[in-house]
């Protein structure tokens, strides 16, 4: 996936399933790791 589309959902500010079905996000391989992507990444809050 693009760096753009990268930041947008480890920010929580676009929806992987969105990204998914815009075909903006490709998905091959280990699909549950793929889907558990977004939470494994935690930006803090100020």
């Amino acid at each position: 996936m693009p760096g753009v589309e990268f930041l947008k959902v480890v920010t929580n500010n676009a929806s992987p399933v969105t990204l998914f079905m815009t075909r903006k996000l490709k998905i091959s391989g280990d699909v549950s790791f793929a889907t558990a992507l977004q939470k494994m990444f935690t930006i803090p809050s100020a």
